[in-house]
């Protein structure tokens, strides 16, 4: 009885330590996805800027308006392709990490589901200990008055 109730001291601190991790990784989801629309912005952002200095054949930036030539048009598209890569890479990194992080915490709800149904059965173990702690104690008052009794009869 003693060993069921360590162990199911044990599965409870246990759970109690998977929720406090469980709220950690739900904050670096919510982390996760705020960087990741924050990515998704920029991204489109850098794509229309990338876009539309490619695309003109305008003497002048039409994001700045300072003159430009063929050449520095081309090293600058050149320059925001790669702005553009680095964002997709960090992107990438960024939603895989998020999915890892959903699995994890699927994975922490199926096993904190687990311990949860483990220790619904704790109440009534501990209630039955406490009865059976009572009997012994009334068992162990007996045989202490049945003892004194057999003492007192013998001459």
């Amino acid at each position: 009885m003693q060993a069921e109730l360590s162990a199911l001291h044990e599965a409870e601190a246990r759970r109690e330590d998977m929720q406090r991790e469980e709220t950690l990784i739900r904050e670096e989801i919510a982390d996760r996805k705020a960087r990741l629309d924050t990515l998704e912005l920029d991204g489109g952002k850098l794509r229309k800027r990338r876009d539309t200095l490619a695309e003109t054949d305008d003497a002048n930036c039409p994001t700045c308006g300072q003159p430009l030539t063929p050449e520095h048009r081309a090293e600058m598209v050149g320059q925001l392709d790669g702005e553009l890569v680095a964002h997709r890479a960090e992107w990438v990194e960024a939603k895989a990490r998020a999915a890892e992080l959903d699995d994890r915490l699927k994975r922490h709800g199926r096993e904190l589901k687990k311990l949860t149904a483990t220790l619904a059965g704790m109440a009534k173990l501990q209630e039955r200990a406490g009865h059976l702690s009572a009997s012994a104690e009334a068992v162990a008052q007996a045989a202490s008055r049945q003892a004194e009794d057999a003492q007192q009869l013998t001459p």
